[in-house]
């Protein structure tokens, strides 16, 4: 007898005996086992991602009241440093309200800010003497070395073309919205106006 044919023989006999030792009450038991296993890993896998979830919603939770702490703690640095709310009122009461706007949790209002300030903004250019049909008219006439905060003024100008031609459709961030009043203010206190 060969080699090769001692190996043909056992392959065989293996699958002849497999054959002949396979039944349907093992399989059974085979699958019942494995649904047993697979009930065991589908319960730990739940429990691991009911864990994710709560500790997700519980940072969330966390860094939302973070972010309000910290938009209270920047209205409240705004109002200490730009006047709102302290013991000497602005004399300029255009201004107040303007302040107002941009202490509104209201998008449109931190436009609308923007836009009374500029009106503002060219009626003090006109005033202090700077002649032009537009503020950028205004603006242009000026020199860099007259105005210290001419630049702010560009900046802020800007902001407020686009605001009206792009009218509701201008997206803007309450941070940018008092970015940008921030800057009128700046000029407005060089003028000795607020």
């Amino acid at each position: 007898m060969t080699p090769s044919s001692s190996f043909l023989e056992y392959f065989f006999g293996s699958i002849i005996d497999f054959i002949t030792n396979f039944s349907a009450s093992g399989i059974l038991d085979s699958l019942s086992s494995f649904y047993s296993t697979l009930k065991i890993i589908g319960i730990i896998l739940s429990l691991i991602l009911i864990f994710l979830c709560i500790y997700a919603q519980v940072n969330l939770i966390r860094v939302e009241r973070e972010e309000d702490e910290h938009e209270r703690h920047l209205r409240e640095h705004y109002k200490a440093h730009h006047g709102h709310g302290s013991s000497q009122p602005y004399t300029n009461t255009r201004w107040m309200k303007i302040v107002d706007h941009i202490n509104s949790k209201n998008p449109s209002d931190w436009r609308l800010a923007i836009l009374e300030a500029d009106i503002i903004l060219d009626e003090m250019l006109s005033k202090s003497g700077y002649h032009g049909e537009t503020v950028s008219d205004k603006l242009k006439s000026i020199d860099e070395s007259q105005i210290s905060s001419i630049n702010s003024a560009w900046e802020a100008h800007k902001i407020r073309n686009a605001i009206a031609h792009e009218g509701s459709d201008f997206l803007i961030s309450e941070r940018e919205a008092r970015r940008v009043i921030g800057l009128y203010e700046k000029v407005f206190k060089e003028f000795h106006f607020i």
